[in-house]
C-alpha cells in the first residue's frame, strides 16, 4: 500500500545534493570550484529540513526511533572512520598507535563532540551528531510543552533566535574584519542542526494549516531560488566564506517548497509507484554517499604514492569525480542490497 505521506521528489533531491557534498569536501581548483562549492552549501540545510518537515505529527515512539537510529549510524560510521584513521596512522605513516589515541580520544575531543559536534575520527560527521541531537531537542519539547499553539510559539521563537545567533557568529562578526570565530562554535546542533531543522517543522505546519492550499507562482519560486543563490554567491566571493551563506538558506527553503508542489500532482498511475520505488533506493544511497565519500577520497589521497589508479585520478575535477562515481556506485550496491535482504524477510515473516 502506497504511503500517501512519501514525497519523492525530496529523495531525489536529497540523492543529488549527497552528491554535491563531495564537492564541498573534494574543492574542484579554481573560480568554478569555488562557486560549486558555495552552490553545495544547499545540501545540508536540505538534509536538516527533510528530517524537520517529516517530524511534525510523528508520535514520540517514531521520534525515538529515528534518533535511536540516527546514534546508530553515527557509531558505525565513527567505527569505520577510526579503523581507517589507525590503519592511516600505523600501517601508511609508520607512526604507533598511542599517537592516533592521544590525537583522537581524549577530554578536548569528548567536550567537541558533546556540546559542538566535533566528530574526532572525521569531521564531516557533524551532522548525524546535529541531527540526533535535533530529534531529541523536539522529543523534549513535545513532552514538555502539551498544547500545540504554545509549542509552535517557542519552537518558531527558538528557531529565529538561533538561526540569528549563526548569521551573527557565521557571517556578520567576520564581514566586519574581526577575528573569525572557530566554526564549531556556530556549526553545531545548537545553532545550525536544530533552527534548520525546525524550518523543516514550520514549513509542515504551515501546510498542516492550509497556508500551501494556494497553488504558488512557479515564476516566482523560480525568481527566489535564483536571487538566493546569486546572494549566496555575492557573500562567499565578496564578503568571505561562510558554513551557510544567508541567500543559499532562502534558495534552499524555495527549492523545498517547489518539491512540496509537485507532491499535490495525481499520484493514481504505474508510472508513480516506479518514480516511488526508484525514488526511495536513491533516498536510502543518499545517506550511504554521504557516510562514505570522505573515505573514499581520503584513501585514494593516501594510496597516490602507491597506486598508479589513485595517482591518475588525483587531478583536480577528475579526482572530486572519481571520487563521487566510486561512492555512488557503491551506495546504490548497499541500498540495492539492504532493499533486497529486508524484503526476503518480510516474505518469510
Amino acid at each position: 500500500m502506497r504511503n500517501k505521506a512519501y514525497i519523492p521528489y525530496l529523495d531525489i533531491i536529497k540523492f543529488i545534493l549527497a552528491n554535491l557534498v563531495v564537492c564541498i569536501h573534494f574543492v574542484i581548483p579554481g573560480c568554478l570550484g569555488d562557486a560549486i562549492d558555495c552552490l553545495a552549501r544547499v545540501a545540508v540545510p536540505f538534509f536538516f529540513i527533510i528530517s524537520g518537515y517529516y517530524s511534525y505529527n510523528s508520535e514520540s515512539v517514531v521520534l525515538w526511533r529515528r534518533f535511536r537510529r540516527t546514534n546508530f549510524i553515527l557509531l558505525g560510521s565513527s567505527i569505520l572512520y577510526c579503523i581507517w584513521g589507525v590503519w592511516k596512522t600505523v600501517g601508511l605513516s609508520g607512526l604507533g598507535i598511542s599517537s592516533f589515541i592521544h590525537d583522537k580520544i581524549n577530554c578536548a575531543t569528548a567536550i567537541d563532540f558533546l556540546f559542538f559536534s566535533v566528530n574526532p575520527f572525521s569531521n564531516h560527521l557533524w551532522f548525524l551528531h546535529a541531527l540526533a541531537v535535533s530529534y531529541l531537542f523536539l522529543i523534549l519539547v513535545l513532552f514538555a510543552i502539551r498544547k500545540e499553539k504554545a509549542r509552535c510559539m517557542v519552537l518558531v521563537s527558538l528557531l529565529v533566535i538561533l538561526l540569528c545567533a549563526h548569521i551573527v557568529l557565521g557571517t556578520i562578526i567576520p564581514a566586519l574584519s574581526i577575528e573569525p570565530i572557530p566554526k564549531q562554535y556556530y556549526r553545531n546542533a545548537w545553532l545550525f542542526g536544530i533552527p534548520v531543522f525546525l524550518i523543516g517543522y514550520s514549513i509542515h505546519i504551515w501546510k498542516a494549516r492550509r497556508a500551501l492550499a494556494k497553488k504558488p507562482n512557479r515564476l516566482i519560486q523560480f525568481i527566489i531560488v535564483i536571487t538566493g543563490l546569486a546572494l549566496g554567491l555575492f557573500q562567499w566571493f565578496g564578503i568571505g566564506h561562510a558554513e551557510m551563506p544567508a541567500g543559499i538558506l532562502l534558495a534552499t527553503v524555495f527549492i523545498f517548497l517547489f518539491a512540496l508542489e509537485q507532491s499535490t500532482k495525481t499520484t493514481d498511475s504505474k508510472s508513480y509507484d516506479k518514480l516511488v520505488k526508484i525514488s526511495k533506493i536513491l533516498g536510502a544511497s543518499s545517506v550511504w554517499i554521504y557516510m562514505i565519500h570522505k573515505l573514499v577520497g581520503e584513501v585514494i589521497e593516501a594510496y597516490v604514492p602507491y597506486s598508479d589508479f589513485c595517482k591518475l585520478v588525483y587531478d583536480g575535477a577528475l579526482f572530486t569525480i572519481t571520487v563521487m562515481i566510486i561512492s555512488t556506485a557503491i551506495s546504490l550496491i548497499i541500498a540495492l542490497g539492504v532493499g533486497f535482504v529486508k524484503k526476503k524477510v518480510l516474505e518469510h515473516t
